[in-house]
């Protein structure tokens, strides 16, 4: 089992973390890295992994090194990361949207290095995520290892294109927000008809879990079929989706899920 060095303590590497440790990955095979004490050692001490305040010292003892820092960090953990020993022999995992293989290996000074950039969704903390994965320069027991490791917390697609990122973070990455901001509309609406609020969260998160689980069992079906075997015409659920047409739902969504990517797009021009 390799031994996995994060970079990072915040939100995403927790998330991660948590999800492997679940899935039984050996916490003695992972170590956190942060100058932040106060979120490094809660995680460290909530998890009983080892952590260091300087990011060489877990660099040095991690086969793969997970880069879990904001888009502006990675400059600075790349210049540490180019004088590492046998960086040949390590796998490095950046999840930070926009910064590109071609830039990371300019900032580590070497182009005979394995970089696989990552995109998880935060659902990775209880083994239900989606991980959009590409590489440049893999091999194949690289690549088995790297598939299996994102397997344990999550649904992986390789991608063949290091653009099609962008999309994955729009369709995926950022994704569960949405959903997020659909159910917290819904519970204050149910609020405001007067349904007890010990219970609105419970029947919210279930329907839309039964939902999802439903579009799982039926994958042949479309979702707009999957949609119509709810409305009967002239009833209550089509009475509903009028309204979302008439303030065009489909506009918004398609909005917000270019604007999404247009950042990744922006960030990209800011750190290639």
């Amino acid at each position: 089992m390799k031994k996995l060095t994060f970079i990072g303590s915040g939100k995403i590497a927790e998330s991660m973390i948590l999800g492997l440790i679940s899935s039984k990955y050996l916490k003695e095979n992972i170590c956190i890295c942060s100058p932040d004490e106060q979120s490094r050692t809660a995680i460290s001490n909530q998890y009983s992994l080892k952590n260091f305040k300087n990011n060489t010292h877990g660099m040095h003892i991690g086969d793969v090194i997970i880069l879990a820092v904001k888009p502006n960090i990675i400059p600075v953990v790349c210049a540490e990361i180019k004088d590492i020993e046998n960086l040949s022999n390590k796998i490095i995992i950046s999840v930070a949207a926009g910064v590109t293989i071609k830039k990371i290996c300019e900032y580590i000074e070497k182009k005979n290095i394995t970089v696989v950039r990552a995109m998880p969704n935060t659902p990775v903390l209880i083994n239900q995520g989606v991980t959009g994965l590409y590489a440049q320069k893999i091999n194949t027991n690289q690549k088995e290892f790297i598939t299996e490791l994102f397997n344990k917390i999550s649904k992986t697609f390789w991608l063949s294109h290091e653009e099609e990122l962008n999309s994955i973070i729009a369709t995926a990455s950022s994704a569960p927000a949405y959903f997020f901001l659909m159910m917290e509309c819904m519970q204050k609406s149910a609020q405001k008809m007067g349904l007890d609020p010990e219970y609105i969260k419970e029947l919210i998160v279930q329907t839309a879990k039964g939902s999802a689980m439903l579009a799982e069992h039926f994958h042949d079906k479309s979702f707009q079929v999957l949609k119509h075997h709810v409305v009967s015409k002239g009833g209550t659920t089509e009475a509903a989706l009028n309204v979302f047409t008439q303030y065009n739902f489909q506009k918004i969504i398609e909005k917000s899920m270019k604007s999404a990517a247009n950042k990744a797009k922006e960030i990209e021009k800011v750190y290639n």
